[in-house]
């Protein structure tokens, strides 16, 4: 009986391939359809040159970059930049002789990665520039707005003080720590930590007390918090360039117990979701301070780079094309930001070079 439950099921899958035999006459994959459609991108290769992997922002764009990619068959090859132009050219050229089909460059210095970036277009090789606008030709540049990143940044801690102390305080009397990133010799990085304290500045009630230059990670931020804490156990609002520098201070702070957490508010700039965490934690003052970020918009920073490089690799971006990222507050203060990157765009087509 067994046997002939068999035959019977074999005999049922031989009159059904037939069927679709003879109902699919065109065997050949349409035109414009890759032939692996779940990875249509396969064999494509990326060379991406970041400033540095040694930053909790950057690393976060690099993981998140070669995950998604990877779903489309897309290898990405990121690399350590040592925020070292001569490395990052080095590395570049290493990405030609691999035969890349695109580079995604974030050079420390514009000028001098200008050369290298020729000879990779002479290639036939597409450049997507990362965080900066060269002033010579590329496929594309993803972009944000970084005096408006630190704006949101003072317009946070703006609310939060008010909130907090009210707007009728002494002048001098709402103290800030500023930590500055070691990156203050670009000008993207330069505009941004300005902007965090030049929006609180114009108001007597506000002053810097502390400022650490030179910061590269949450280690040496817990250290200069520390520092300043020792200085001004009555400080208020601690601005840090980005994320991984926030940490650190935010560590330094909830170890001492004897401060009064309810008055220190942190703010930075970071996708990254323990930051995002954090903030949520602030609610409660038990286990930090961070009481908002400037996000790129989340994951959607990253699928809308994907969306430029499949549309580099299709085709389908034109020449010089500039994306800007949406800029989100992450916050528990209730503020709300007026931020529209359709309104960069429209400034940056009016002065467009």
């Amino acid at each position: 009986m067994r046997k002939l439950v068999t035959l019977i099921l074999a005999l049922v899958m031989v009159f059904a391939l037939t069927a679709c035999a003879n109902n699919n006459t065109n065997t050949d994959t349409p035109a414009g359809t890759p032939a692996n459609s779940a990875r249509p991108y396969e064999g494509v290769k990326i060379g991406y040159c970041p400033v540095t992997l040694n930053n909790s922002l950057l690393k976060w764009i690099a993981d998140t970059l070669t995950v998604y990619c990877a779903e489309l068959g897309i290898e990405v090859i990121a690399t350590e930049g040592e925020a070292n132009i001569a490395t990052q050219i080095a590395q570049m050229e290493n990405f030609i002789a691999l035969g890349c089909d695109i580079i995604i460059a974030h050079p420390t210095n514009l000028d001098a990665a200008e050369t290298v970036v020729n000879q990779a277009r002479e290639k036939g090789i597409k450049v997507l520039f990362w965080a900066n606008d060269p002033p010579y030709e590329v496929e594309a540049v993803h972009i944000d707005n970084a005096a408006y990143m630190g704006t949101m940044c003072g317009e946070m801690a703006l609310k939060w003080a008010d909130d907090t102390f009210g707007k009728d305080g002494a002048a001098g009397s709402i103290k800030i720590c500023w930590l500055r990133t070691e990156y203050d010799d670009r000008p993207a990085a330069k505009t941004r930590q300005d902007a965090m304290v030049n929006t609180l500045l114009a108001d007597p009630r506000f002053q810097v007390v502390f400022t650490k230059d030179g910061i590269r990670n949450a280690q040496i931020s817990n250290e200069a918090m520390n520092e300043c804490l020792a200085q001004y156990p009555d400080i208020n609002i601690v601005f840090a360039y980005d994320g991984g520098y926030a940490v650190g201070a935010n560590s330094a702070i909830i170890a001492d117990k004897s401060l009064d957490f309810s008055k220190i508010a942190i703010f930075s700039v970071s996708n990254e979701d323990p930051m995002m965490k954090l903030v949520d934690q602030s609610a409660t003052n038990d286990d930090s301070v961070m009481r908002g970020l400037v996000t790129f918009g989340g994951d959607t920073y990253i699928t809308n780079a994907v969306k430029i490089i499949t549309g580099l690799l299709d085709g389908t971006v034109p020449m010089n094309s500039v994306y800007f990222a949406d800029l989100i507050s992450y916050n528990t203060i209730g503020y709300v930001s007026s931020y529209d990157p359709a309104n960069d765009m429209a400034t940056y087509v009016k002065n467009s070079r």
